[in-house]
């Protein structure tokens, strides 16, 4: 924690400053020349909480449920694995030389909430949750989970039309 005055109160002092990369008006990752890259809350990327941006236009959320597997269970563990991993990602790939958190505004929504142990309302909440952070028009990148995933949901249950335009998965292999 950074050394701070006295005279503050303790709810400032409990306050970590996060030296930001910013660019075009998008809130981009930690600068990670000003802060280590194993410090900080684990957000994929290092970039922004879904609650300290404006808006944004990508939306990664985790997806913590495996229940619907017999075998395998352990994707539950996935956002989490998926989020610390990706804080070796560089804000810029010199191999294609972009920048991409320039040009969009990025955030991490943290994981979902589900019941593991009842499969249909683990599905509706995610489905929920997806149509819930989708519906300003944001884009849902989803960590983890099994098959149960906000795309394929909604392809699923009749209350939402699929839409694989408005999300994406990534789930390790």
């Amino acid at each position: 924690m950074a050394v701070t005055p006295a005279d503050q109160s303790s709810k400032e002092r409990l306050i970590l400053k996060e030296l930001r990369i910013e660019a075009n008006g998008n809130l981009g990752p930690i600068d990670s020349s000003r802060t280590p890259r194993y410090a900080g809350a684990a957000t994929y990327a290092r970039l922004p909480r879904l609650d300290q941006v404006a808006k944004a236009d990508v939306t990664v959320v985790g997806v913590p449920f495996d229940s619907g597997v017999s075998y395998r269970p352990g994707a539950r563990f996935g956002s989490n694995h998926i989020r610390e991993a990706s804080r070796l990602l560089r804000p810029y790939n010199p191999a294609w030389d972009v920048s991409p958190f320039e040009n969009i505004q990025v955030a991490d929504a943290g994981d979902m909430a589900v019941n593991p142990f009842n499969i249909n309302e683990a599905i509706e909440t995610i489905q929920q949750n997806a149509l819930d952070l989708s519906a300003a028009g944001s884009k849902l990148v989803t960590l983890g989970g099994t098959t149960p995933s906000p795309c394929r949901c909604s392809a699923r249950l009749p209350s939402a039309p699929a839409d694989p335009s408005r999300c994406c998965t990534l789930t390790p292999t």
